[in-house]
């Protein structure tokens, strides 16, 4: 019951999600469902695999109250991985 849900969720947020392209380059990252509720963003079931940073877009005049949201591709970690001895 619970994997026919997944696949059912899965569905719909590939037929009816957002598509998330990347605020730089305009790539297609791929497929999720937006949802703001209590001043939070909520990216629910992103279909692309690779993690998101969530950035401003550019404005052509300064609006303080109101700002639009975008995504980038987040860059790989810059810090060694280092194994406890």
């Amino acid at each position: 019951m619970r994997a026919l849900l997944r696949k059912l969720g899965n569905l719909y947020i590939r037929l009816l999600g957002s598509r998330i392209r990347d605020e730089e380059t305009g790539e297609l990252l791929g497929r999720a469902l937006i949802v703001v509720w209590r001043g939070r963003v909520h990216v629910v079931g992103f279909t692309g695999g690779m993690p998101l940073k969530p950035v401003f877009c550019s404005q052509d005049k300064v609006l303080y109250w109101r700002q639009s949201l975008g995504f980038i591709r987040a860059a790989p970690p810059d810090y060694p991985r280092l194994r406890p001895e």
